[in-house]
């Protein structure tokens, strides 16, 4: 109780320091105005104009009230004759400080309900926010207990098999069963992954560290990780003729281009080809890499919210529930400078397409302007 009782002093003590500092000011510039000659009317727009100031400034009408008081007091004993008194000798200066008391009254209440109105209007938004965050959260939950559940149960059915059977199943199966553990547990690596990727990027902590990087080596390292020996898939990379020099954080960087790789082997039925090129923009100050399949591409509602939280192919279980790893791919280029965009090709099949900046300087610019133009990421 005695805690709560010295936070409200405190509080009180610091509106009354701003409305005499605020009154002070005030009484200098009526001063500097009567020297002038000036007329009655512009010193007691003075003293309304600070009566609002403290109000707003406060946040209390009290403060505003009791300087509404001190101003007509004021007034009249140092700029109104006959001078040093109280007696008012001309009734239309009794009219004018009546009007302005009234005027003082009137617009401390209004800006103060004013201050009130923000304060409630900010409290709700705040509000709204915490409901949309918790919504997010709720989803989140539920679709990683979707997406843990399906490669867990895969690895324990495998090995409890595995263990079961030991002396009696034939190798063959066992390298089978072996294998589909391994693709489980990549499929929950990768997941895992991009969970952390996306924490730290709602909290700010996505840390980019950069340095020069051959691109074709970051996409071989990705197809490497992405598809596996014995997959249906097929992976064609066509990279440019040149060597290709990147200013990129090779963990993340690589981790977008696995995100896409699984991303068109999750969508596309067995014995789809994956097509990886890299090529030199026209200008020259760009890499350009595009990922296409030729599967059944995505569906026209879908295709222009592919980079949202939890979008997953329509109809498809293999699809599982969580859709992280697309907006990851957008955060994470946006935040090396570079596009990434997506469009189903003429023939059949998505067709992912990105642009990663050659130098720093295009690099940080670009990174800028777009994090800026989506309200700001931290990264």
């Amino acid at each position: 109780m005695m805690e709560k009782k010295g936070v409200f002093s405190r509080k009180w003590i610091v509106r009354a320091g701003k409305t005499l500092g605020m009154f002070a000011a005030m009484m200098l510039l009526a001063v500097v105005f009567d020297r002038l000659r000036l007329r009655q009317e512009n010193t007691l727009m003075v003293f309304l104009t600070g009566i609002l100031v403290i109000v707003v400034e406060t946040g209390s009408y009290l403060c505003g009230f009791v300087t509404s008081v001190l101003c007509v007091g004021v007034f009249n004993y140092f700029f109104v004759e006959p001078y040093y008194t109280f007696y008012i000798s001309d009734i239309n200066n009794v009219i004018s400080l009546a009007i302005f008391f009234i005027v003082s009254i009137f617009a401390g209440m209004i800006a103060s309900r004013l201050q009130q109105q923000i304060y409630l209007t900010s409290q709700l938004e705040k509000t709204k926010a915490e409901i949309e965050k918790e919504k997010t959260r709720s989803m989140l939950l539920r679709s990683i207990s979707h997406d843990l559940r399906s490669p867990l149960t895969g690895i324990a059915g495998s090995s409890s098999f595995l263990a079961e059977n030991y002396d009696t199943i034939p190798r063959e199966d066992a390298v089978a069963l072996l294998g589909d553990m391994e693709k489980d547990a990549n499929s929950l690596i990768r997941m895992v992954e991009n969970l952390l990727n996306m924490t730290r990027i709602q909290d700010g902590r996505l840390v980019i560290r950069k340095k020069r990087e051959v691109l074709d080596d970051l996409v071989s390292d990705a197809v490497s990780r992405a598809v596996k020996k014995g997959s249906t898939h097929k992976v064609v990379l066509t990279p440019d003729s040149g060597i290709l020099l990147v200013p990129v954080d090779g963990q993340l960087m690589t981790q977008v281009f696995v995100n896409l790789l699984d991303n068109a082997v999750k969508y596309t039925p067995g014995g789809t080809t994956i097509t990886v090129r890299t090529i030199l923009s026209e200008d020259g100050r760009s890499a350009v890499i595009t990922v296409a399949d030729n599967g059944p591409g995505i569906p026209p509602g879908s295709i222009d919210h592919v980079f949202e939280n939890y979008i997953t192919g329509a109809g498809s279980d293999r699809g599982r529930g969580l859709g992280l790893g697309l907006p990851i791919c957008r955060t994470i280029m946006e935040a090396h400078g570079g596009t990434i965009s997506v469009h189903n090709a003429p023939e059949g099949g998505a067709v992912f397409t990105l642009t990663l900046p050659l130098s720093d300087a295009d690099t940080e610019g670009a990174a800028g302007a777009q994090l800026k133009s989506r309200g700001g990421i931290p990264v």
